[in-house]
């Protein structure tokens, strides 16, 4: 049921509190009652309803538990990236690029809360500081403090801009114009890439029919983009694109992703980080919602069979390795950004870059990438991990 502050003396101990109600513990919401989970939990949410101003998107892939896929809203069978009039297009009919909207995530999620008497949401409820005591754990907030025996924590991570990294900055723009001017089968991933002022530029291109549309303008860079540069951007391409027309803006989406590898801190017992923050996402892409039901069927299957709650990273050390390794070329060379990206579309098959999106690649997948990839610069860019590694071992 969804909490309110009068209610909040009747039961103020639960065996799970999750903080946040972002894709990642709402998941793991569908997750538990698949699984049967019958522990009290508590989720609190900062704000003042569930997230329903966002799309996921993600490949395909026979091992995505039922209750996601079905909530399936889109499917494309083609994606394509571009550079000038080069356009490299990928088709995988059993791979499909998919979108599951926020609102009906936070629907099915929304759904278990209310039927079930062993699920509570509260809102509008900002967690201020979590305190471990002898046998219990405390979540403190600015109306109440909630004891409980297990907490999973989604706050974003504070961000930190490394040495090696970057910051993916979009703007997004939802429309529905009178005419067609979109195609449906086809999600343009990277359109028109360009490096302009260090920033590596495109625009994202999500179809769900040939007049309905999400436009989003992207930037890979070191510096963080005010916000009215970024909307100034989209709206733009969005009147060049559709040749001056009339459009309706259904809704709008922003954000700033971290592009470098997090790792959790060190988690104190039966406190553990989630989502972004639990290391969920893509360095090199920003993609992380495959790899959050991964995080969120491991989670369920802790909590079900009575385990402590452990740490989770939930993308495999090799594809963070790899993605360490291409940013920091990235970085030093984002004047050959574009190629990069648009060879891996034109040299890599469909299905063969679809798992490598989903964490599912074989050994001759990751073979198949790194032949790929410009040789000379990125043995370069691995020569000087490994010497910055020598120097950090000398010092210790």
């Amino acid at each position: 049921m969804t909490l309110t502050n009068s209610m909040l003396n009747q039961n103020n101990h639960y065996d799970l509190v999750m903080i946040g109600a972002g894709a990642a513990n709402l998941s793991l919401v569908l997750a538990l009652k698949e699984s049967n989970y019958e522990g009290s939990v508590l989720i609190l949410e900062r704000t003042d309803k569930l997230p329903n101003n966002r799309i996921w998107s993600f490949w395909y892939h026979p091992t995505l538990p039922k209750h996601i896929t079905s909530l399936i809203s889109h499917k494309w069978v083609s994606w394509s990236v571009s550079i000038g009039t080069s356009c490299a297009i990928m088709n995988a009919p059993t791979m499909p690029y998919c979108s599951i909207t926020a609102e009906t995530l936070s629907d099915a999620a929304l759904a278990i809360i209310d039927k079930s008497a062993n699920y509570s949401l509260l809102l509008s409820c900002d967690v201020v500081s979590i305190e471990h005591k002898k046998n219990t754990i405390s979540v403190i907030t600015p109306s109440a403090k909630f004891e409980c025996s297990q907490v999973i924590d989604t706050r974003p991570p504070i961000p930190e801009l490394p040495n090696v990294g970057l910051l993916q900055s979009f703007y997004g723009m939802e429309i529905k114009t009178e005419s067609a001017f979109f195609t449906p089968s086809k999600v343009d991933l990277m359109h028109k890439l360009h490096v302009s002022n260090n920033r590596l530029e495109f625009f994202y291109i999500l179809p769900f029919s040939e007049s309905h549309a999400l436009l989003e303008y992207t930037c890979f860079t070191r510096e963080n983009i005010p916000k009215m540069v970024l909307k100034h951007q989209i709206e733009a391409f969005v009147t060049k694109y559709i040749n001056g027309t009339d459009y309706s803006l259904v809704r709008t989406e922003s954000g700033v992703l971290p592009m470098y590898n997090i790792t959790p801190p060190a988690n104190k017992k039966n406190v553990i980080r989630a989502g972004i923050s639990g290391g969920a996402m893509r360095a090199s892409t920003g993609y992380c919602f495959s790899s959050i039901q991964t995080w969120a069927e491991q989670t369920a299957a802790m909590l079900v069979n009575a385990e402590p709650l452990k740490q989770i990273i939930p993308i495999p050390k090799i594809y963070r390795w790899m993605d360490d390794l291409f940013l920091r070329v990235l970085c030093h060379n984002m004047n050959i950004a574009p190629v990069l990206f648009y060879d891996l579309t034109k040299k890599l098959s469909a299905p063969r870059f679809a798992r490598f999106m989903t964490e599912k690649a074989s050994v001759l997948d990751l073979l198949s990438i790194i032949w790929c990839m410009p040789k000379l610069i990125f043995l370069k860019a691995l020569f000087n991990i490994n010497e910055k590694k020598q120097v950090n071992a000398k010092k210790k």
